[in-house]
């Protein structure tokens, strides 16, 4: 798995993870892994950017309080790049409901989960550009 981007060390773990589960054919794990990362990415740049502290206590309290889709498109309206946002909803809307049992067969097919793992990187490398 290589990334474009330079990324904080933080993701390399989930890289190699991700890497190990897709070659072991655990693909439920690499979605799950990959829901992770867009979590992690985006919370790590909800707190880079300040928003919590900028919306005070009328929208968020603490960052843990904060339900990822509202920091998704927070962090994506501060960055003025929506569409990576809308990205990062699809994904972890799809991501979701794959692992709850809601889609069935798509998470065993290679070339679905490749795309998904691509489509991640993408919106991760696109935050930190």
């Amino acid at each position: 798995i290589i990334t474009g981007q330079r990324l904080p060390q933080a993701f390399h773990s989930y890289f190699s993870e991700i890497k190990y589960c897709f070659l072991f054919g655990q693909m439920k794990a690499v979605i799950g892994l990959c829901r992770v990362l867009l979590e992690v990415a985006f919370r790590d740049q909800f707190k880079r950017k300040g928003l919590a502290r900028r919306h005070g206590d009328q929208r968020v309290s603490v960052l843990e309080d904060y339900k990822i889709k509202g920091i998704i498109r927070e962090v994506s309206k501060e960055l003025s790049m929506k569409y990576v946002g809308d990205d990062a909803c699809r994904l972890y809307d799809a991501a979701s409901k794959i692992l709850h049992g809601e889609t069935k067969d798509t998470d065993e097919n290679e070339e679905y989960v490749v795309n998904f793992i691509r489509d991640t990187f993408a919106v991760i490398e696109k935050l930190y550009s």
